[in-house]
């Protein structure tokens, strides 16, 4: 569950349309120029970065320091800029933006608080291991139970800093949503807050006659609702909506069994729906999958304008034996191309010519480009948040032993 967590810190920049010159990588349009130097630098901080991004020529870091919430911002060469702490900003920060001028939007999350729902029993009941529905992919277990039904909530805190670090403003989604948050910027440079409503039975665990743990029984979580929240740029609220009945087997968090599109649309993508929502907030289609043969139990997804690609695992019958086998791996389905790759990998990011993943145990990050070709790896620490620059390189942010260790790659991995 904290791996999960983790991850959600791995939300990062998508920039497009830079190409390479001999000493800069120019946009499309000529009033910005790309500026993407090679370094590593080392600050002596014990900070944890939670979340990175890359906006024109500087580079932004969200993380915490022993609880407390941090930012930093360098610049292209890699100096430190500055480095602002917000002692008075409650919860653990997980997604950061830049405004086109340069400054700052954070979110951090509370700690979640368990509403009762029900305090029905429920006794020996059929379930498995995470889908209830999929009976051809888990094992089954027959237990009685006693737990109630639960709704986790928490408060969601959204902070924008000026140029220079300082407190802009801050907004507080009070106690009404459950899960981690992220946030999307919208072409009219407006900030739209994603968050998630958990709700159902919490976990049962399984052990054995000699009291050993063999298993967690994850319940039927369809009623859970994800809210998109719309401000403008000085903190106004414009709107809010709900996307119902979303599935989601994990109690405590959003990603990675949801992810989210850019500019023109929202992909919310669960186990058995891939639900597309407009930027002005209105649900225009709900896919649903094929639970027969698990083929769609994406753990991760990235899905644009052209491209559909996702993480996870899918089940096949041996032909010769008859016994099911499971697979892991990362696939591209879109416009006629489709392929795949043998891997246990998460998707974290995209660029316009590559995407990376992470490994499970969350130590090596891997850069593709979109016809599955592994172009370079980087071995990491746990600790670490990244995203593609606007060179297709990877900025690079991770805690190594008391130390805060920052690398800025070229499109080759190197640094």
């Amino acid at each position: 569950m904290k791996k999960l967590l983790f991850l959600l810190s791995l939300f990062v920049l998508f920039i497009f349309a830079c190409e390479k010159t001999d000493k800069d990588y120019n946009n499309e349009k000529p009033v910005y120029v790309c500026h993407s130097l090679k370094f590593q630098v080392n600050i002596n901080s014990t900070m944890t970065p939670r979340s990175t991004f890359f906006s024109g020529s500087d580079m932004f870091i969200l993380g915490d320091d022993q609880g407390v919430t941090k930012v930093l911002k360098l610049d292209s060469a890699g100096n430190l800029a500055w480095t602002k702490s917000f002692p008075n900003i409650s919860g653990t920060p997980s997604s950061i933006i830049v405004r086109a001028n340069g400054e700052p939007v954070f979110v951090t999350k509370e700690t979640d608080v368990k509403i009762p729902l029900s305090t029905t029993s429920i006794s020996n009941v059929w379930v498995q291991n995470g889908y209830t529905d999929y009976s051809s992919c888990h094992p089954f277990y027959e237990l009685g139970s006693s737990d109630s039904s639960y709704s986790i909530k928490s408060k969601t805190n959204i902070v924008r800093l000026n140029a220079d670090g300082s407190i802009k403003w801050s907004k507080s989604l009070d106690y009404s949503f459950g899960g981690n948050n992220c946030l999307q910027h919208l072409i009219n440079d407006e900030i739209v807050v994603i968050t998630m409503k958990i709700q159902g039975r919490v976990p049962d665990f399984v052990y054995d006659a000699n009291g050993v743990f063999q298993d967690t029984i994850n319940y039927p979580m369809d009623s859970n609702i994800v809210y998109l929240t719309n401000y403008t740029p000085d903190g106004m609220q414009m709107w809010q909506i709900e996307v119902p009945n979303v599935f989601n087997n994990s109690y405590t968090e959003i990603s990675p069994n949801l992810s989210f599109g850019w500019y023109s649309a929202f992909f919310i993508k669960s186990a058995k729906d891939l639900i597309t929502v407009t930027t002005n907030g209105y649900v225009v289609s709900r896919e649903s999958f094929d639970s027969n043969h698990c083929a769609q139990s994406a753990t991760s997804m990235i899905k644009e304008h052209s491209i559909s690609l996702f993480s996870g695992w899918y089940k096949e019958t041996d032909t010769i034996t008859g016994l099911p086998q499971y697979f892991n791996y990362i696939k591209r389905t879109d416009f006629g191309k489709t392929w795949s790759i043998s891997s246990k990998d998460l998707l974290v990011d995209r660029s316009k010519e590559r995407f990376v993943t992470i490994s499970e145990d969350s130590t090596q990050i891997n850069v593709y480009d979109f016809a599955g070709s592994l172009k370079w790896s980087y071995a990491c620490s746990k600790f670490v948040s990244c995203g593609f620059n606007c060179a297709e390189g990877l900025f690079i942010a991770e805690q190594k032993g008391g130390k805060l260790q920052i690398k800025n790659t070229d499109i080759n991995g190197n640094y």
